[in-house]
């Protein structure tokens, strides 16, 4: 590998524009709705299960309708993201759970957190 230029990941807005994009593009005001109905334990729940569906129908739609792209896979963990702290923030914020549990809620993340260098090299590698 030695000598080889690293593959750089050029992201295209464009490729957010079909179904699949708008799947993953929804959890961004959902996101935004999220802090001001967390209050309702209904409503929550409904606009919760939206973002989990819109997540879980993405990617599936995106491979059967042949528009996956790198734009797609790397929109889709950031809305992941994004939703869920503010969720797990909001149903903090309105004491519908402790705060502690953002630490199980986020364990993931945490563990991901200490890998990026590895992520960092390996990206740089080229592999």
């Amino acid at each position: 590998m030695s000598g080889e230029r690293p593959i750089k990941m050029v992201l295209r807005p464009g490729e957010l524009f079909n179904l699949a994009g708008a799947m993953t593009l929804v959890r961004l005001p959902l996101a935004v709705l999220f802090p001001f109905i967390a209050h309702d334990t209904a409503m929550a729940l409904l606009v919760y299960l939206a973002a989990i569906l819109s997540d879980a129908l993405d990617g599936p739609i995106a491979r059967h309708t042949g528009t996956v792209s790198q734009v797609g896979a790397f929109a889709d963990g950031w809305l992941d993201k994004i939703f869920h702290i503010q969720a797990a923030w909001s149903l903090v914020n309105v004491d519908l759970i402790p705060g502690w549990w953002m630490w199980l809620w986020f364990s993931r993340e945490v563990v991901q957190g200490a890998l990026v260098p590895w992520y960092v090299h390996r990206y740089l590698q080229g592999s």
